[in-house]
């Protein structure tokens, strides 16, 4: 039990201390130090919550979210001869490749049983 909190502080410390070196949102060392620390923690929060799902959704979900990327990707890849100077494209892209792969996930853990 011991073993397993030192793990997760040593992850949390090298999150930080990762982010610290290379300052993930300006100048600032000591804010970035601070997100870094608070994502390490979101991570664990994460951990944590999922040792309560059954397998069989986690297997649902990563192969809904599996599925839905390659449907981002693809269409996507569709929209090759689209502008990428302009902001409603890219806004485009990063919805489809946001959005797909979420509707995925959620569908995948719904419909896990079926596994």
């Amino acid at each position: 039990m011991v073993w397993s909190i030192i793990a997760r502080l040593l992850f949390i410390l090298a999150v930080g201390y990762s982010a610290y070196q290379l300052q993930p949102l300006g100048d600032e060392p000591i804010e970035s130090l601070g997100f870094g620390v608070g994502l390490g923690t979101l991570v664990i929060f994460l951990e944590q919550r999922l040792k309560h799902i059954a397998m069989t959704h986690m297997l649902g979900s990563l192969l809904g979210g599996a599925v839905g990327l390659g449907a981002a990707k693809t269409i996507g890849a569709a929209l090759y001869w689209a502008d990428v100077n302009d902001h409603r494209v890219v806004f485009l892209h990063s919805l489809i490749l946001l959005g797909l792969p979420y509707i995925g996930l959620v569908m995948g853990a719904r419909n896990a049983e079926w596994l």
